[in-house]
């Protein structure tokens, strides 16, 4: 404040234009000159910022001792020889003879998988997002790498499938270098041709598609890395018993490999024989089920 009234004070023709910012500065000099604090772009006495402080301070401690009640009755659950499958504890029998086909909270929340396309990735996110917002701890750990899997491999694919429709511009515009490539060597009206500027049009048909080459296969490989990444996936949840989460994004691997690579450009990884099974079942309850 001190500097602008300086200033004004030597070049008086600034005053109006800087009337605006004095005005503001002054306000704030007398509040912050009566005790007044700025906090978090609100003015306060320092009684009652004292007051917010003090009251942020018990809900983070109030926060921390249910976090660490959470983590003790985890313990003590695991201690009895517990675990934890679809948000309940159970008894390590019971959920080895929890039925494969049954429904979760995860499977129900990628059910649109089925469809195994963009827009069912989408919703498959949607509802993973949702479901998270409501957990905490570990439940919520998986359930946010369960919507990271997905949504990556669909963004991968979406990648790719926009590279490769911006491929058919890229071989047009070569196919225009080239045919002005073939125009330079036509004689002109003096009977003289250009071969540095029809060999300047083949190189940049060559660059255009070494470098349309290039992007594609970038897109390949990045799209093959989110498929394999998928599968570790598929194996932690395989782990968990969640066969139906398990199945669901086997299927959506396969129609994405399916969409863009040979056989031999991609083969999965995961065991099919342990799958093929508990999709039978799985598949014929969903055909089985009566419409909504």
């Amino acid at each position: 404040l001190a500097a602008v009234r300086e200033f004004t004070a030597r070049y008086p023709k600034s005053a109006p234009l800087l009337e605006n910012q004095t005005a503001a500065l002054t306000a704030h000099v007398s509040r912050f000159a009566v005790g007044e604090i700025r906090f978090e772009g609100a003015w306060m006495s320092k009684r009652e910022l004292t007051g917010i402080l003090d009251a942020r301070k018990r809900e983070s401690d109030a926060s921390e001792r249910v976090e660490v009640e959470k983590r003790v009755q985890e313990a003590s659950q695991r201690d009895k020889g517990l675990v934890l499958h679809d948000g309940k504890w159970k008894t390590k029998q019971a959920v080895e003879q929890f039925p494969p086909e049954a429904t979760t909270e995860l499977s129900e929340a990628i059910e649109p998988l089925w469809n195994g396309d963009l827009q069912a990735a989408k919703f498959a996110v949607k509802n993973l997002t949702d479901l998270a917002s409501r957990q905490t701890g570990a439940p919520k750990v998986r359930t946010e790498r369960l919507m990271l899997a997905v949504r990556n491999l669909f963004a991968a694919e979406a990648r790719l499938t926009q590279r490769t429709i911006a491929r058919a511009g890229d071989t047009l515009e070569a196919a225009k270098h080239e045919q002005n490539a073939k125009m330079w060597l036509i004689p002109n009206g003096f009977g003289s041709v250009s071969e540095n500027a029809a060999r300047e049009s083949r190189e940049k048909a060559r660059e255009v598609r070494q470098n349309s080459a290039d992007q594609l296969a970038l897109c390949k490989r990045e799209l093959i890395d989110q498929l394999r990444e998928t599968e570790v996936v598929i194996g932690d949840f395989h782990k968990l018993q969640e066969h139906r989460v398990v199945l669901i994004l086997a299927e959506a691997v396969r129609a994405v490999s399916t969409r863009h690579f040979t056989a031999d450009e991609f083969r999965s990884g995961f065991p099919e024989k342990s799958l093929a099974s508990i999709r039978e079942r799985i598949i014929r309850d969903r055909d089985s089920a009566p419409a909504p």
